[in-house]
C-alpha cells in the first residue's frame, strides 16, 4: 500500500469527510457560513428579548476585572453568559441589575 492510500484510509477511519470543490464552490460556501453569523449576531444584537450584549472584554473593561475572573463568576453563577457560536456574549442589563442588587446587598 502506498503512503498515500494509507493516509486516506487512516482519515476515513477517523471519519473526517472529504470532498472536491472548486474555487467558486467554496467561495460560495464560505461566504454562505459567514453571512449566516453576520446575519445570528445582528439579529440578536438588535433583538428587544435579549437586550443589548456585550463581548468579555467590554465586561472586562466595564467592571475592571480580567478574563479569568469572568470565567470564574461564570462557573459560580454569579453571572449569566451567553454563547453564539463560539462567541460569548453577556446581557448588558442583566450586568447591571446583578450589580445593582449585590450593591444593595452589600456585597459589593
Amino acid at each position: 500500500m502506498s503512503n498515500f492510500t494509507i493516509n486516506i484510509n487512516a482519515m476515513n477511519e477517523n471519519n473526517l469527510p472529504l470532498y472536491s470543490l472548486s474555487i467558486g464552490e467554496f467561495k460560495a460556501l464560505l461566504n454562505e457560513q459567514i453571512n449566516g453569523q453576520i446575519n445570528t449576531e445582528k439579529h440578536l444584537k438588535g433583538s428587544s428579548i435579549t437586550g443589548q450584549l456585550i463581548k468579555i472584554k467590554e465586561l472586562c473593561d466595564i467592571l475592571k476585572v480580567s478574563k479569568v475572573t469572568v470565567f470564574a463568576w461564570i462557573k459560580s453563577g454569579k453571572i449569566k453568559a451567553y454563547h453564539v457560536g463560539s462567541r460569548l456574549y453577556f446581557k448588558k442589563d442583566e450586568i447591571e441589575s446583578t450589580i445593582t442588587n449585590r450593591k444593595a446587598k452589600g456585597n459589593g
